[in-house]
Formats: structure tokens, C-alpha cells, sequence
């Protein structure tokens, strides 16, 4: 096995999967690549537009939601990272959290779709890891003690001739998990 790997590595020491190897995994390579300075713009400004009454120093909190959590007979709940970043990220702060950006959190939340648990989770299902999709909501951060209730909605696509949406909320009391 040593000597099989080591093979492995030289064959691939000049390209892509080289790449991916030096970065310690695909998802810490994703989550190294930085974003499009103009998309990363567009989305900060966003942001800044949603949430401009919230104080400075406000975490916002980014969602993970893919397009592979809940299928019929694979539910993908929790495989995913939601991660807190910051509009004005003060990385000066004794919380080193507090020093977490928009870009941080995006990309960290994008590249958790990448995690080797969802890929094992979706590999064991039978699941095309290539037909999914991760989106990103962002809410504001509030500290568990201050979270009144937390939930999670599902919205479907009603087919046939009376087509609509069906929307269902899973909601409970206190800052506890929906997914526990």
C-alpha cells in the first residue's frame, strides 16, 4: 500500500489531482479557491443591503441547503456545514471567530457539500454526486441563548392538474438542532 501510494503521488506531482493532494483533500482544495471578485462583490453587497439595520459586529449565518437533502428515501439532513461569517469581519477580536468573512463562509459551506461523510452518505445511496447542487442562506447569528425556536422548511413543487406548492415547517422551542 506505501508503495502503491507513493506511485500514485509521483504520477500525479505536476497536475490536477496533484493539486487536490497538496491541499490536503477536494474539499479543502475548494474551500482554498477564492471567489470571483465580482461575484464576491455582488454578494457582499447583498448582504450589506439585507441586513444594514443590524449592528456592525452582527454574525450572519450561512446554510448550508443542497439539492440532494432530502430525496425520496435519502435524507442528506446534516451532512452539510453551516458556518458563521461577517460582513466586517474584525480579525483583531479575542473571538477568532469574529475575524471570519463573507468569502470564508461561503466557500467553507460550499465545499462541505465535498466532505467525505455526504460523499460516503450519497456513495451508499446510489446517489450522482455530480447532479446536486449547494446553495447558501444567510440569516443573522444569534447566540444560543438568545434563539427563541428554530426550524427548517421544505417547499415542494405540487405536479398535475390542480399544480401548486405545498410548503411544511418543522419547527421546535429553544436553540436545539431540528436535525437531532
Amino acid at each position: 500500500e506505501i508503495a502503491r501510494r507513493a506511485g500514485f503521488e509521483a504520477a500525479h506531482r505536476n497536475d490536477a489531482i496533484g493539486e487536490v493532494m497538496d491541499a490536503g483533500g477536494f474539499k479543502r482544495y475548494l474551500r482554498d479557491q477564492p471567489i470571483d471578485p465580482g461575484t464576491l462583490r455582488e454578494i457582499e453587497a447583498a448582504l450589506t443591503a439585507t441586513f444594514a439595520d443590524h449592528a456592525r459586529d452582527q454574525g450572519l449565518r450561512f446554510r448550508s441547503s443542497s439539492s440532494l437533502e432530502d430525496l425520496d428515501g435519502f435524507s442528506g439532513a446534516d451532512l452539510y456545514d453551516s458556518n458563521t461569517g461577517y460582513l466586517f469581519p474584525d480579525p483583531g477580536t479575542a473571538d477568532s471567530g469574529r475575524g471570519r468573512s463573507v468569502e470564508w463562509a461561503v466557500l467553507k459551506t460550499w465545499a462541505s457539500y465535498w466532505s467525505a461523510e455526504a460523499y460516503e452518505e450519497r456513495e451508499l445511496e446510489g446517489v450522482d454526486h455530480l447532479s446536486g447542487a449547494m446553495a447558501v442562506l444567510v440569516h443573522a447569528r444569534f447566540n444560543d441563548e438568545l434563539e427563541l425556536s428554530n426550524g427548517v422548511f421544505t417547499v415542494s413543487v405540487l405536479p398535475g392538474v390542480d399544480a401548486g406548492f405545498s410548503m411544511e415547517l418543522n419547527a421546535q422551542v429553544g436553540a436545539e438542532s431540528v436535525t437531532n
